[in-house]
């Protein structure tokens, strides 16, 4: 009895941690945040713009500046004509609400596009410190927004900046001075390496 109540209870933390494994970032490593910015969001005064996604955020209202999101989440954006919205509307409903707001309202405009949160891991030598997806509004009418993937903006540690153009929708264009395959060969040895050293050092001492 003693032992099935022991394997149940280690049952239950396996369940209770299994939510945060795609959070764990491996030893060595880094994570590049990846944000997002609508070029010409501007150019359409007369409607809001929201971000709305699973788990999160429950809602975003977006302007010209950059915005981000939980990592594991995948965001649509919305357009929704001035006259038809508030966002003081939604601010004081809670999540259910708000999730109801998006798949009844039909006012709402989805775009064609489905954002992720996560741009990539390197390794902590790389100079690679952030990740903006450049974003344009293709056509907007009353049934359809339309959105490309224009540019990706990388941001380095030595204050540099790279611009590359979307060559393909599909395919995100990688920065320039991204380490090659020996570069990155070598990031993994040396904590391996020294991770054999600790080993054989407390091996020894005992």
């Amino acid at each position: 009895m003693k032992r099935i109540l022991v394997l149940s209870f280690i049952l239950m933390l396996v369940l209770a941690a299994s939510p945060c494994w795609g959070d764990i970032i491996e030893p060595g490593t880094k994570e590049i945040p990846l944000y997002y910015q609508i070029d010409n969001i501007d150019s359409y005064p007369d409607f809001f713009f929201l971000a709305h996604g699973i788990p999160s955020p429950s809602f975003e209202v977006l302007n010209s500046s950059e915005f981000s999101f939980y990592k594991l989440s995948m965001v649509y954006i919305y357009a929704l004509p001035e006259s038809e919205f508030n966002p003081l509307e939604l601010e004081n409903r809670d999540d259910a609400q708000i999730n109801t707001f998006f798949q009844n309202n039909t006012k709402l405009i989805k775009s064609n596009l489905e954002l992720s949160g996560s741009f990539d891991t390197v390794p902590e030598a790389d100079k690679l410190e952030k990740a903006v997806m450049i974003l344009e509004i293709d056509s907007l009418n009353d049934n359809e927004l339309v959105i490309s993937k224009k540019q990706m903006k990388y941001y380095f540690a030595d204050g540099t900046q790279q611009v590359i153009d979307f060559q393909n929708q599909a395919t995100i264009p990688q920065p320039l001075n991204t380490p090659g395959p020996g570069e990155y060969l070598f990031y993994i040895l040396i904590p391996l390496l020294a991770l054999g050293v600790i080993i054989f050092i407390i091996r020894k001492r005992k």
